[in-house]
């Protein structure tokens, strides 16, 4: 399977983002308690966006990254600030970053 379809990416986002929503401030504060206040995040796997979301609202710079397109449309509306890039996990270059979240 190349990644979630345009239905399964719906599905996902509106009723499987509960261990998402509340990992993400659980992330932050792993980030800040290692000192890492800011700077690029990478969010591979990022999914519907929900992780994405948290971390910009906390004021980092995000790249997400996903195999699936109907999530990274989901993505790009869930986290505005952020950046998105459509990829496979092997076949992705990963710039330097502070921290990435898989």
């Amino acid at each position: 399977m190349k990644g979630y379809g345009e239905d399964l990416a719906h599905i996902h986002a509106s009723g499987f983002t509960a261990l998402a929503e509340t990992a993400a401030p659980a992330i932050v504060e792993l980030l800040h308690g290692a000192g890492i206040e800011s700077g690029l995040v990478v969010d591979h796997g990022c999914g519907s966006g929900v992780t994405s979301r948290v971390l910009v609202d906390a004021g980092y710079d995000v790249l997400g990254i996903d195999s699936s397109r109907p999530f990274l449309a989901l993505a790009r509306r869930e986290a505005l600030g952020a950046r998105f890039r459509h990829g496979p996990f092997l076949d992705e270059r990963l710039p330097e970053c502070r921290a990435m979240l898989a």
